[in-house]
This record gives C-alpha cells, structure tokens and sequence, in this order.
C-alpha cells in the first residue's frame, strides 16, 4: 500500500492519467497492449496468446477507443506512460 502511493507520488499528470487508462482495460486487452508495446504484429500476439489474429484486432480497436488514441503506436505510448518511463529515465 505504501508502495503504491510513493510510486503514484513520483509520477507526473500524464502517467498517472495513462495508468489510470491502462487499468481501465481488460486483462486480455493489458497483455495484448503490452505485447503491442514490444513491437509485435497482430499476427505474432495471436501466436504468443494462442488466440486468432482477427481477435487480435478485435482487441487493439477496443484498446485504442478505450485509450482515445488514433493509432497502434499511440496505444504503446500510454503503455510506456503508464509504467511510469517519462523520457528524462529512459
């Protein structure tokens, strides 16, 4: 508990409106948004989640209306505020 206050307390607005986005995903969605962070293809998420590639578009379009975001890269944007990486600790 403590924890996560001094960790809350470190972030900027931005990241903790980018966590708080994140959480409001599904835990499907977190993992698929994570594996989109690194990079990956629907294709390779599908594989690496043993689920089709159509589901996986299914969820990034979920994702990015539920992150209000235009694109892919704007969804593993959050993704990297949401932990907190602001561009002076990266």
């Amino acid at each position: 508990m403590i924890g996560e206050y001094l960790d809350s307390a470190s972030m900027t607005p931005r990241e903790k409106s980018a966590r708080e986005n994140v959480n409001r995903l599904s835990s499907r969605e977190q993992g698929v948004l994570q594996l989109l962070g690194h990079g990956m293809s629907n294709r390779e998420i599908a594989t690496s989640l043993s689920i089709s590639a159509e589901t996986v578009k299914d969820h990034v379009r979920s994702i990015r209306s539920k992150l209000n975001v235009a694109n892919r890269v704007h969804a593993a944007h959050v993704a990297w505020l949401a932990r907190g990486m602001t561009a002076c600790a990266a």
